[in-house]
């Protein structure tokens, strides 16, 4: 039985599964206890607790997988700022810190931070914004090097902070929390409530829907992120964005995809291998899947594609220095981005689509250009969002034609999520702006 309609349950005994109401009832009096204003802010604005939950009209768990939104690109790029006015005096903090997470009802789901401090624990909260800009609660997360936050296809929020990653209600309440024996860096969400969580040492928790521990991916090596650290091009990106990590993941129809350093693995709902792949050429950037379609980008500067087998279908290194995480569209052409900001568009069968350049000074030789981070998400529609670690977002339609681009002062990194309506939210520094029919 789904997750989201009777919480999270426990194996007693063989065949028996039972509720804990016990740790459920403690959770929620310790988050009242230390996290009231959450509730408080939530009542003030006259939002009722969710008592019912109900699958959305949107799937969000192919985000995570294919890197596809559910939600549809702008028709027309207006720009609306969103003013953090008394966000400060409730929240005390400035920076955003991760990519926001947004439901069915334009719910805005992301965390803020304290100034960046270059990978040391700083304070950290989740910040739930209506439609319309208001913020409608807060919680505090207390101090983390690293958050994210998404949803399920309840509408259900999920943050990881520290060693744990709570399930929120529609109020800001903790519904419940599993604690992990990692600090993760990244987790995502599948299609049937189950969870995999990564630290930054690679170790990989395999979670089922009731929230129980089902497999241990533990690093024999203890390999660390900072080992990726001395390359030029890809230098300090590992500590940056917790989605370009060594430990990816991808839950999709009950299954697991992990990658781990030179290997790919595919696991069933039990956390049990059904193969463990080599990956050729080395180290995995991103994972994506859909139907029966693997992709991945590797630190060398290839895009591939595997069936459900494990089997190489194609490979391409145009253009060289691939960076990005994959994403598939819905004509199964894979879109992924290298460091020199090039946007790439590889067909079903290998061949080269379109490649769009997005350097706004081509005066400046490349060779003396700093490289930026380059993310890439798709629109349900198969628009192309782009973003950077310099403060950066583009448009493109899905020929690679560029629509739209911005640019956000300070030069920071910028997280963007399409939303129902034909949104854009963009997040960057302290910056929140609307995009789209505004």
């Amino acid at each position: 039985m789904p997750a989201g309609l009777l919480g999270w349950m426990q194996m007693d005994s063989p065949g028996t599964m039972w509720l804990r109401p016990v740790q459920m009832i403690a959770g929620i009096l310790a988050v009242l206890a230390t996290c009231s204003c959450a509730a408080l802010l939530a009542d003030a604005n006259g939002i009722e607790p969710q008592t019912m939950l109900e699958l959305q009209s949107v799937d969000h768990s192919q985000l995570q997988n294919s890197g596809r939104s559910p939600f549809k690109a702008p028709l027309r790029f207006n720009l609306r700022n969103v003013s953090p006015q008394g966000w400060e005096f409730n929240v005390g903090l400035k920076q955003y810190r991760c990519e926001p997470a947004v439901n069915a009802e334009g719910r805005v789901f992301v965390c803020l931070g304290g100034e960046w401090d270059y990978g040391n624990p700083e304070p950290m909260n989740l910040l739930a914004i209506s439609g319309n800009g208001g913020l409608d609660w807060y919680m505090p997360l207390g101090k983390h090097r690293r958050v994210r936050v998404n949803i399920d296809n309840y509408g259900t929020p999920y943050v990881m902070h520290g060693s744990k990653i709570s399930r929120l209600d529609y109020s800001g309440h903790v519904i419940d929390s599993i604690r992990l024996d990692i600090f993760s860096s990244n987790f995502v969400l599948g299609n049937y409530g189950q969870m995999l969580a990564a630290s930054d040492r690679y170790d990989v928790r395999v979670i089922d829907n009731t929230g129980v521990t089902r497999a241990r991916l533990d690093n024999p090596g203890n390999y660390d992120m900072i080992e990726f650290q001395d390359s030029p091009d890809l230098a300090g990106l590992w500590l940056k964005d917790p989605d370009l990590h060594p430990g990816l993941l991808v839950s999709s129809n009950g299954h697991h995809l992990i990658s781990f350093r030179e290997d790919l693995y595919y696991l069933n709902g039990k956390g049990e291998e059904i193969w463990r792949q080599p990956v050729p050429t080395g180290k995995v950037c991103g994972i994506a899947c859909q139907d029966s379609m693997i992709a991945l980008t590797t630190l060398d500067g290839t895009v591939q594609s595997l069936d459900l087998n494990g089997r190489l279908r194609w490979l391409t290194t145009l253009p060289p220095k691939i960076s990005s995480r994959p994403c598939i569209d819905s004509a199964g052409n894979v879109i992924a981005a290298n460091v020199d900001g090039y946007i790439i568009s590889i067909s079903p069968v290998g061949s080269c689509n379109w490649i769009t350049s997005l350097d706004d000074d081509s005066t400046v030789p490349r060779d003396n250009q700093l490289s930026f981070h380059y993310k890439v998400l798709l629109s349900a529609d198969d628009q192309v969002l782009v973003t950077n670690t310099d403060g950066k977002l583009y448009c493109l339609d899905n020929a690679g034609q560029l629509r739209f681009r911005t640019k956000f002062t300070p030069l920071q990194e910028c997280y963007a999520a399409f939303g129902p309506e034909g949104r854009i939210h963009a997040f960057c520094g302290s910056q929140y702006v609307v995009i789209g029919e505004v």
